[in-house]
């Protein structure tokens, strides 16, 4: 989930240019919604309070990526 996550936001930097989408779609928007896969496998097999920790975890590394590389 971490991982996931900072590669969204690492790709979310870069516009796709294809059929002149690079105002309004990124490639970030294709990798973030692995995230609600992983959620949703993670609920599915673990229950909920695993996948709300897989959850918190995850936004914990985005939140520190983002102060660290933005600072």
């Amino acid at each position: 989930m971490g991982f996931v996550v900072i590669v969204s936001n690492y790709l979310v930097q870069f516009p796709v240019e294809y059929l002149n989408l690079e105002e309004i779609l990124t490639y970030g928007a294709f990798t973030y919604p692995i995230t609600f896969l992983i959620t949703d496998l993670a609920n599915r097999s673990y229950g909920k309070k695993v996948a709300r920790k897989i959850v918190y975890i995850g936004f914990s590394i985005g939140v520190l990526l983002t102060l660290l590389v933005s600072t």
